[in-house]
């Protein structure tokens, strides 16, 4: 922790709490039995643990977007986050893993530089195609 705010961050039990039963809440439950039967719930269950059935994203917190319009971007797709949190440069929150190719593009066509290890090293190219400030249309 390099300041201040950061330490006064990391003492928000509650969004740890949040995070942790998130995992579990938006783990890919049907899929999983869906594919192994009963063996894919017990790795879906011990993926949640680990958090290895989701991924984190940083985002550039001066960025000109606040967290709150970045969760409401990523809704309107249908994307769901939690353990949300902040540094004194970065946002970060989880998201399924399932859905995080799409979200790191959605955020990065958007123009909202991500600063974690990309998902896929392909959505900077992808993002380019466009102008800052696209997105695709949504169907609602």
């Amino acid at each position: 922790m390099t300041n201040w705010i950061e330490f006064v961050a990391s003492l928000n039990v509650i969004d740890y709490i949040d995070g942790f039963i998130s995992t579990f809440r938006y783990a890919d439950w049907k899929g999983a039995f869906a594919s192994r039967g009963v063996n894919g719930l017990i790795d879906e269950f011990f993926a949640c643990f680990a958090a290895k059935n989701c991924w984190m994203i940083q985002v550039q917190r001066y960025a000109g977007w606040s967290g709150v319009q970045i969760e409401k971007l990523l809704n309107r797709y249908g994307i769901r986050v939690w353990g949300r949190g902040f540094t004194q440069d970065n946002y970060f929150f989880r998201v399924k893993e399932r859905q995080a190719r799409w979200a790191e593009y959605l955020l990065m066509r958007r123009g909202i530089p991500v600063t974690s290890q990309l998902y896929d090293t392909r959505n900077a190219d992808y993002a380019e195609w466009y102008a800052p400030g696209d997105e695709p249309p949504t169907n609602h």
